[in-house]
């Protein structure tokens, strides 16, 4: 009982809720988008599912990583885990980057009804091999932790962090450009879908750029780091959604639930808080 008192300690931090709740959710969402593709009999393998499903492991692998930085367990397992944390945070988070961009040129391919272009396969292999290689090296990209306590930390960066985000940054401009590709010539279908997409991408990939290479690099401020995990979810939700659906909703529709949504909570939560104060 001791035991499951101090284990429940370690994460009993806002900022690790908010993570923990959003890799719940994105396990709940796979599981539900493999279970819709086998009721609808779709090959997985060698297609755009693959990817996609790829990228969503990805996806938890990089939150379930950036919660460790916020819970207790940061302090008790010291400066050498922690930095095996970042790095791993870093594999996760560029391989989600390159699989990102490898998804949208399969869509792309499947839209055009050929195979995925030959430099194109170079491109995703390269980002795959430096990720893991310059990441897996001691003291390129992370080289020191310091801990003062749960989201009380920063990092001493290596000296190809600066390329590795770059590398980043180009798969991001390489994904827009497949799906922007894919508007050309399209019907409304395709083009409600790429909507959907590029919404979801632009939101997770930007956030994850400003605030890594924005605030932690240049301005070596670590305190807005769970911020691009939790956003994730976005890109997750609009994609997937896109991918398994034809009915699409409006921008003012999705505002106005949106809004109705948000002023349900602050209802439910502002007596709570009141309670709770």
């Amino acid at each position: 009982m001791i035991v499951f008192d101090f284990n429940l300690e370690t994460i009993s931090y806002a900022k690790a809720i908010i993570l923990i709740a959003t890799l719940a959710i994105v396990v709940i969402w796979l599981f539900y988008y493999c279970i819709r593709l086998r009721q609808k009999n779709e090959s997985i393998w060698r297609s755009h599912h693959a990817s996609y499903i790829a990228y969503s492991y990805c996806i938890i692998a990089w939150i379930g990583s950036n919660a460790y930085f916020h819970t207790d367990l940061l302090v008790l397992l010291g400066m050498d885990t922690a930095i095996f944390m970042a790095k791993f945070a870093n594999i996760a988070s560029s391989l989600a980057f390159a699989f990102a961009f490898y998804f949208s040129c399969q869509l792309h391919a499947e839209q055009r009804k050929d195979n995925v272009y030959l430099w194109q396969r170079l491109i995703f292999s390269l980002l795959v091999t430096y990720s893991l290689c310059v990441n897996l090296q001691q003291d390129q990209t992370v080289k020191y932790v310091e801990v003062l306590g749960p989201s009380q930390f920063s990092i001493e960066f290596g000296p190809h962090t600066s390329y590795f985000f770059n590398a980043m940054l180009c798969s991001m401009l390489l994904t827009l450009f497949n799906l922007l590709a894919m508007r050309v010539n399209s019907n409304r279908l395709t083009l409600a879908k790429t909507s959907y997409m590029i919404s979801g991408i632009l939101v997770y990939m930007l956030s994850t750029l400003a605030i890594q290479v924005g605030m932690t690099y240049f301005l070596k401020d670590f305190s807005l780091t769970w911020l691009p995990p939790a956003l994730s979810i976005s890109e997750m939700m609009f994609v997937g959604y896109a991918l398994l659906t034809s009915r699409f909703y409006s921008v003012k529709y999705i505002a106005y639930i949106g809004l109705n949504t948000l002023l349900v909570c602050m209802i439910l939560a502002i007596p709570f808080g009141v309670i709770f104060i």
